[in-house]
């Protein structure tokens, strides 16, 4: 089991829409130690402004919030936006975009019982076109 977020595995769920990636996320979804959001392709669209960040003070995580309410779909994440800073904010100083991407999916309010996260899931058919960046 990962004693620390930057072990967590994270593995990617890509394929063809209408091929069956929503009902595998699912799937995996209802295990009590894996969790997969929702559809939000936020890490390619984010990545050029927030790939290099090393040192995330309250400032730069506020954007980062603020970036991602605007992303298409996020809104189904059902997140609150201040209790999202809250658990962000564990992260603040040298971290990694890697590492803020897993904070934010930790913070996910799955619809299943959670347990302790082992794994981390990602489903975007739309990733397919940038496998070498994910």
């Amino acid at each position: 089991m990962p004693t620390k977020i930057q072990e967590i595995p994270l593995f990617f769920i890509i394929g063809r829409p209408r091929s069956g990636t929503t009902m595998l996320r699912m799937l995996f979804e209802s295990h009590p130690n894996v969790i997969i959001p929702p559809e939000c392709p936020f890490i390619i669209s984010l990545y050029k402004k927030y790939a290099k960040k090393t040192f995330w003070d309250e400032a730069l995580i506020n954007d980062f919030v603020q970036d991602l309410s605007k992303q298409t779909y996020f809104d189904k994440w059902l997140m609150d936006t201040n209790e999202l800073k809250e658990k962000l904010m564990e992260f603040s100083g040298q971290s990694s975009f890697k590492t803020m991407i897993r904070a934010l999916y930790l913070a996910y309010p799955s619809l299943f019982p959670k347990d302790d996260i082992h794994i981390i899931g990602d489903k975007n058919p739309a990733y397919s076109l940038y496998l070498k960046r994910i």
